[in-house]
């Protein structure tokens, strides 16, 4: 699995993306004060404020992953996980199979096996 889906390394996650935040920040404050006015989504050329949301949204789904994360190792080390469910298998209609792959590759761990001749991934 290692080989077809890679996984991130786990360590500084949120700490990379606070600072990517703060960069795109700092950027959107200098476009902003170029501009002379706050920016809005498609207001500027470089994508300040957009790059701004993309790093917020990241560091909203890295906080929210860790807390999914502790409350599930909390409950299997804890011996009440009888409940927990597991799929083995997952189908999903995506105009986009590349990047759903990616996806839930890195969201979940999936793991990909092979790329049928007619498109999608098992």
């Amino acid at each position: 699995s290692a080989q077809n889906c890679p996984a991130r390394p786990s360590k500084g996650g949120t700490l990379i993306t606070e600072g990517q935040l703060r960069e795109a920040q700092a950027r959107l404050d200098e476009a902003e004060k170029k501009a002379g006015k706050k920016l809005g989504l498609e207001e500027s050329q470089l994508g300040e404020p957009e790059m701004v949301n993309f790093w917020q949204a990241e560091l909203k789904r890295l906080t929210f992953n860790k807390e999914v994360l502790g409350n599930l190792r909390s409950e299997i080390l804890s011996g009440s996980a009888s409940s927990l469910r597991f799929p083995s298998r997952l189908t999903i209609w995506a105009d986009d199979v590349a990047k759903e792959v990616e996806f839930w590759c890195e969201a979940i761990g999936m793991q990909r096996y092979e790329s049928p001749a007619g498109g999608g991934a098992v």
